[in-house]
């Protein structure tokens, strides 16, 4: 009579669990099993189970040397055996495991197979190292880790963010929403710098783990970083069902919330906390120098647009500087055709002769023209006698779709109370800032600092444009 073998596996081992289903079920359902199979099989076996693991008995419960020799049907843990049926449904294989003995398997299997034809042993070698290498870059892949924490900061696909909220414990508080693609708002309102915008979003995808904070260090850092501290929400766009290629009922989502504290004593890595653990980390960009606390300034004026004109000269239309002061030297740029024509204001003929390269770089400085800052704190006495005035320049700029944009720029005091007590005194450069001035546009609520070294292209009279001193001269009798 045929005897049966059982496998008796021993189930505190459960990759040898898996190796030996998904060895065995291939095997007895192909119905015929070649002698050169069987010993790549039990090569294999042996290899992996040392000839402790896993042995072979039989319904006596006698161990057998031999049982493969006269074995056809592979037949596992019995079905009455309730507490190997346990302990093997219990078993919770990961990742990393699945991966690396499927590969193993693949392997065995490609291998018995070439084996069992004669013909086809020649191309066991290539099979193999085919295997092999792939086996290599799979074990690589799945091993390779970028931390030991639990918790990661990185957003990897930052182009679902719809929305950022960033606070800190003072109060201070923003909104950046994103309205479209490179638009984004501070608190619906404002239109936020895209600069900053992406630097932000760059950091969130780039950031990395440098090491963890030290258990000595660990209470005090987290002191720290419950007393001062800012704090961001990120909210992506997420899907309901997200099954493959179906994609059902958007919905924006808080995916994840970080604790930004203080620098490093090198100032070269940030302390952070991801919220719902216990174990800050020392986070940096690689092949960064510095740290990232700036990044993360819940502050209005930091993330606010300082754009005043944004227009390549193929969407200009027309260029309009008046300088009240001189309204003979107030003149006009305008698109004919693909052309340039120059006319004074208030003069009915186009002027020839100006310098192109003059009037070239004109074109191009209302491309990414910014202001420096919100001017603040300005002085009764500089509202009263500056801004009731007229301004000493207004720019105004029309592009291709009639859209415009006026700028008036007024000068600045170096110290109002100084030219109070001392009116006597002429002297222009101590008087006036000859470094910035004041500045309103439209579209911006608050009252600008510009320097005059961004905005030296776009505030010349008429008479700069040419280069003939007699020309220059008789431009007021020019009609």
């Amino acid at each position: 009579m045929r005897q049966k073998y059982n496998f008796f596996i021993d189930l505190h081992n459960p990759s040898l669990c898996f190796d030996i289903i998904f060895l065995c079920l291939p095997l007895r359902l192909s119905g015929n099993i070649s002698a050169e199979s069987r010993f790549v099989f039990k090569g294999y076996c042996l290899m992996k189970m040392k000839s402790s693991l896993v042995k072979m008995k039989s319904s006596s419960g006698k161990i057998k040397s031999s049982p493969v020799k006269r074995k056809r049907r592979l037949i596992f843990v019995k079905q009455n055996d309730a507490a190997a049926r346990r302990s093997f449904i219990s078993f919770k294989g990961n990742l990393r495991m699945i991966s690396y003995r499927f590969f193993c398997i693949f392997a065995v299997l490609i291998l018995a197979n070439a084996m069992s034809n004669k013909r086809k042993r020649r191309n066991i070698i290539i099979l193999a190292a085919l295997v092999v290498m792939i086996a290599a870059v799979a074990v690589v892949l799945s091993t390779r880790k970028t931390s030991t924490l639990k918790q990661n900061f990185t957003i990897s696909d930052v182009e679902t963010i719809t929305k950022m909220i960033l606070s800190d414990k003072t109060g201070n508080k923003i909104t950046l929403r994103k309205v479209a693609d490179s638009l984004w708002t501070i608190n619906d309102s404002d239109t936020a710098d895209n600069n900053q915008i992406n630097t932000l979003l760059l950091t969130l995808k780039e950031m990395r783990i440098r090491e963890p904070v030290a258990k000595a260090a660990h209470k005090n850092i987290l002191k720290r970083l419950s007393a001062e501290r800012t704090e961001i929400q990120v909210y992506q766009q997420r899907y309901a069902i997200d099954f493959w290629f179906i994609h059902l009922f958007k919905k924006e989502k808080l995916t994840k919330t970080i604790y930004v504290g203080s620098e490093t004593q090198d100032n070269m890595g940030t302390y952070m906390l991801e919220k719902g653990t216990n174990e800050p980390a020392v986070v940096y960009i690689p092949h960064f120098r510095g740290y990232l606390v700036t990044r993360f300034l819940p502050y209005i004026d930091v993330w606010k647009s300082h754009t005043i004109f944004n227009c390549k000269p193929v969407d200009i239309a027309k260029i309009k500087v008046e300088i009240p002061k001189l309204k003979d030297e107030s003149f006009e740029l305008y698109r004919s055709d693909k052309t340039f024509n120059f006319k004074l204001l208030g003069k009915e003929n186009d002027l020839t002769d100006f310098d192109t390269m003059k009037v070239t770089a004109l074109l191009s400085s209302f491309m990414n023209l910014n202001y420096e800052s919100a001017a603040k704190d300005i002085s009764k006495l500089e509202k009263d006698t500056i801004f009731s005035k007229e301004p000493n320049f207004i720019i105004t700029l029309t592009d291709t779709k009639g859209k415009s944009r006026s700028l008036r720029t007024y000068v600045k005091l170096n110290n109002p109370d100084t030219w109070v007590r001392e009116s006597d005194q002429s002297d222009f450069y101590t008087i006036m800032d000859v470094n910035r001035m004041y500045a309103v546009a439209d579209g911006i609520k608050d009252t600008l600092l510009l320097q005059f070294y961004v905005m030296d292209n776009i505030l010349n009279p008429a008479s700069y444009y040419f280069d003939n001193d007699d020309k220059a001269a008789n431009l007021g009798n020019e009609k």
